[in-house]
């Protein structure tokens, strides 16, 4: 090819290389880009790659590079086009949706941008509708209801796709499902140009308003996406595309019958599609944009169900590849039938119970977010809603408003002060309210937040991507616990040292138990001792309210013995009904420093007649990093003795593999970060999964913190972990209800 063809030539070569980033061929073209099969060298995979090449404002010159015309209004437009895309492609590569297409990453080269995708292979949707492989309803409304689904996510994001098409959309060929696999990201950026304004818009699937210039008429939303997606569904009902905006606009105002409405003569179609599908269809193709449905879901709405046992090809975003919907192959454990009066306690959340009376606080800074979080919290009755922009205007906030939230949902990206800032500020308040995360970036970073606000001692109940669904937002606020006993009922300032003092003496501490339970044959095997606070006039507090005062003023010691010899107590108490269970105990390094600690915890335990091989000593690791031989001394000493040593919140200290080295630990505590969501967090299950087959190579035994649902359960289980401990089982609870408990758990009715 010479020069001179090149410079007039659009595509770029095959074997161009950008970035890492292959040519291998072209997939498509559309009015503001060029769509190329290429190869991700670096991590050796196929890719899609776009280019943004807006028809008429952009040429190539020789060297491959794109420039914009030579007008002003031309470089302008390109220029506008060009960030739009670069903004939109950032927003799309948060979606991981099964039916958008997903957008790896976004760059510039060549003076131009590059969107980079996965490479679906399927049937292009325009040639299935030239082959008539759609022949009925029963074919056609799962494809809807996926698509619909899809395009409801976009939505939720202030994202319009603006180019739905038959071309613009794919039927896998693993499975059938369809997927958006190309967006008008530029397309809204030149809505108000005139020039060259027919090309760039799909004819026959464009409405109306995205032919206007200006006023009312070309305002867009999602009517837009619904019109252009109905247009599609026409076309596969009637094997033809629908007449362009501009005919129908001319028909009308010369009083002509409209030439696409009425689009479905239900007489000839009946056959083969029902009333419903056929009005549906319909409705969206109104050529007023305030007549069509205004959203996906009301939209949705007007087609019929799917049928009961259809295959729903859609499915939902779920990272970690394991189904989302349905029964898994193999036996399981069932879900334990709950009491009634279980099912209003502490450890099922809110259940099935009314949310209305919930206080909620959104912080975000986009105000989209903040109207559809009122939309969707108003939904489930929740209408005492605190808004912010930012950090900085949340403290605000929660400083001047006497009644706490009971839940906050926090962003992370913000101005002024980000969510992980803000999570700081929140934890050194000793802020209570459940905190529920909301993102758009990377879930690893979501991981990681959570992570952190748990170190600093927030009550987290999950985290959100965005665009958060309705179904998800419900799900995390049923986790919420209103009745928790870890934690104090209102922010409170930490007791002092006088307090402490005064209550060590006067009994104020008191232990809670949280059943130990075996995964092989669901028998309760032991139990943890949790300290907690009974105030006098602040009610019981949780651990994080004198713990971090007692360890700051080498109080420790004092708290470890009185927490042992209650404990031991109610284990004797329990040993006497015929339980019998094993008592976890954690002990601080302090206590472990003193040379006769351990004679003294096997004489408390004697002197209650048991065995000192059914206490079981738990050091959190990154604690024993500060201290050193002694430690080592005692830790041993209580080995000789049979009491067992487990390593608490196992992966979360400085130097684990370190500590089973040079300590005889017989029991590994895995850290609840990596035991709650791992069935959908690729990188929590591969931690989980290792630290228990470490554990089964030095003879641990093992126990999963923090397992709060059935899925965590079922991990767990699957992946050999002896233990569970979790509200997915029970909750803290005072010693005299264990035996209760006990009974009803085994039997099958707790």
């Amino acid at each position: 090819m010479s020069d001179e063809t090149r410079a007039y030539s659009h595509e770029l070569s095959p074997g161009t290389t950008l970035q890492w980033y292959e040519i291998r061929s072209v997939l498509g073209h559309g009015g503001f880009g060029i769509t190329y099969a290429g190869h991700d060298d670096n991590l050796d995979k196929p890719v899609a790659i776009k280019e943004y090449f807006p028809r008429g404002f952009a040429l190539r010159e020789a060297d491959g590079r794109v420039r914009p015309l030579h007008s002003a209004g031309d470089q302008d437009t390109f220029g506008w086009g060009l960030q739009r895309f670069k903004d939109e492609a950032r927003t799309l590569a948060r979606f991981e949706h099964r039916n958008v297409v997903r957008v790896y990453s976004v760059f510039e080269a060549n003076g131009s941008a590059y969107m980079v995708m996965a490479l679906e292979r399927g049937a292009n949707f325009r040639q299935v509708i030239e082959d008539k492989r759609i022949k009925d309803e029963a074919t056609l409304l799962p494809i809807i209801h996926a698509l619909l689904d899809g395009l409801e996510t976009i939505h939720a994001d202030g994202l319009i796709h603006r180019d739905i098409k038959p071309a613009n959309i794919l039927l896998r060929e693993e499975d059938g499902s369809p997927v958006f696999i190309d967006f008008g990201s530029a397309r809204y950026a030149m809505g108000n140009e005139t020039q060259y304004l027919t090309s760039i818009v799909s004819r026959g699937y464009a409405p109306f308003e995205q032919y206007a210039i200006e006023g009312s008429e070309s305002r867009q939303g999602p009517w837009t996406d619904i019109y252009s997606l109905g247009a599609t569904l026409y076309c596969v009902v009637t094997g033809k595309q629908p007449a362009d905006a501009l005919t129908r606009s001319n028909a009308l105002l010369e009083g002509a019958p409209d030439p696409v409405l009425p689009a479905l003569d239900q007489g000839r179609f009946a056959a083969r599609y029902s009333a419903e599908t056929l009005a549906a269809i319909e409705t969206s193709l109104a050529f007023h944009a305030e007549m069509r449905p205004q959203s996906v879901k009301a939209w949705r709405g007007q087609f019929p169900p799917l049928p009961a046992g259809a295959v729903e090809v859609r499915t939902t975003n779920n990272p970690g590849g394991r189904q989302a919907h349905g029964a898994v192959a193999g036996s399981k454990p069932p879900a334990p039938a709950r009491t009634a009066k279980e099912e209003n306690g502490a450890h099922s959340g809110m259940g099935h119970r009314d949310l209305s009376g919930l206080q909620v606080m959104v912080i975000d800074d986009q105000t989209f977010v903040h109207k559809l979080m009122q939309t969707m919290l108003g939904k489930l009755g929740i209408t005492a809603i605190t808004f912010a922009e930012n950090g900085v205007q949340a403290l605000d906030v929660l400083s001047e408003n006497e009644r706490i939230p009971d839940i906050v949902f926090c962003d992370l990206s913000m101005p002024k002060m980000d969510g992980v800032t803000l999570l700081r500020h929140l934890g050194e308040r000793r802020l209570v309210a459940g905190i529920v995360l909301l993102s758009g970036e990377d879930p690893r970073i979501l991981s990681t937040a959570e992570s952190l606000a748990r170190s600093y001692g927030l009550y987290v109940l999950g985290s959100l991507e965005k665009p958060v669904k309705p179904a998800d937002l419900e799900s995390v606020l049923r986790t919420f616990d209103p009745h928790r006993t870890d934690v104090p009922l209102r922010v409170l300032e930490p007791i002092g040292e006088d307090e402490l003092r005064e209550g060590l003496k006067n009994g104020a501490l008191t232990p809670v138990f949280q059943p130990k339970v075996s995964t092989r044959d669901r028998r309760v095997l032991g139990v943890e001792a949790l300290s907690r606070w009974n105030h006098p006039t602040r009610g019981m507090l949780g651990a994080g309210a004198f713990i971090p005062l007692a360890e700051e003023r080498g109080h420790m010691d004092a708290l470890t013995r009185a927490v042992l010899q209650m404990s031991l107590k109610e284990t004797a108490a329990w040993h006497a009904e015929g339980l019998d269970l094993s008592l976890s105990v954690n002990v601080s390094v302090e206590s472990l420093h003193r040379t006769s600690f351990p004679e003294e915890v096997i004489r408390m335990a004697q002197g209650e007649g048991l065995d000192p091989g059914k206490l079981v000593l738990e050091v959190t690791e990154s604690r024993l990093v500060m201290d050193g031989t002694n430690a080592l001394s005692a830790l041993a000493r209580f080995r000789l003795a049979g009491t067992g040593l487990s390593i608490d919140d196992y992966g979360t200290g400085y130097s684990s593999l370190a500590q089973l080295k040079r300590i005889p630990f017989t029991e590994l505590k895995i850290d609840r970060a990596f035991v709650h969501g791992a069935a959908d967090d690729p990188t929590a299950r591969a931690i989980l999964e290792s630290s228990v087959a470490l554990a089964k190579k030095l003879g641990l035994k093992t126990v999963a913190e923090g397992a709060e649902t059935q899925e965590d359960w079922d991990m767990v289980s699957e992946l050999g972990c002896d233990m569970v401990q979790g509200y997915f089982c029970a909750r803290p609870m005072p010693g005299d209800e264990i035996p209760a408990w006990a009974g009803r758990w085994e039997s099958g009715h707790a």
